[in-house]
């Protein structure tokens, strides 16, 4: 099982929301904190959805501070690099 936390985003109204995927091989949820409600499902049962919106109240204070720590632009710019070629001075190789 894997948990994934996404990066804090500040809706109209100023309010910060952040958004909590678990997958479970072909299953997956996802939530949204700080009001831990399950917005999207793919394969989970109402038992297992249950347990996931606890999960979400008791370590919301844990899962916010993930949130706040996710630098969505360093993380698209590392996964951009990995994909690049680089020659041995740092550079980006572009090929024509």
């Amino acid at each position: 099982m894997h948990l994934l936390v996404s990066g804090i985003t500040v809706a109209k109204d100023g309010k910060k929301t952040a958004y909590v995927r678990l997958e479970d091989g072909e299953n997956f949820a996802e939530g949204r904190i700080p009001d831990c409600v399950i917005i999207r499902n793919g394969g989970f049962d109402e038992t297992q959805l249950s347990k996931l919106t606890v999960y979400m109240h008791d370590h919301l204070d844990e899962l916010m501070e993930q949130a706040g720590g996710v630098n969505p632009l360093k993380a698209l710019m590392r996964e951009s690099k990995k994909e690049r070629p680089t020659g041995a001075d740092g550079r980006i190789i572009i090929k024509e």
